[in-house]
């Protein structure tokens, strides 16, 4: 489990054998979970980077992997193997 705080409030991601998920949590409580990997994860850490926006590195299936958050929000982009 990551927490990584941003403008809106924390976002929380979990690392286990159903995958990545994440969620926010603001004022007004968690908001949807969202998978980025279904594939089995044992690690996960978040980060601040530029613009407030989160950077994600994880182990997912025995590769190490980085997503960023897009500038809306969302983890579009998806999963970059290192």
């Amino acid at each position: 489990m990551a927490c990584g705080g941003h403008r809106e409030g924390v976002t929380v991601a979990l690392a286990g054998p159903g995958g990545i998920h994440l969620a926010n949590h603001g004022d007004d409580g968690f908001g949807v979970w969202r998978c980025l990997t279904s594939e089995p994860s044992n690690a996960v850490a978040l980060g601040t980077g530029t613009a407030w926006r989160l950077r994600l590195a994880a182990l997912v299936a025995g590769r190490a992997v980085a997503a960023q958050e897009g500038f809306t929000g969302d983890w579009a982009m998806g999963l970059t193997v290192l």
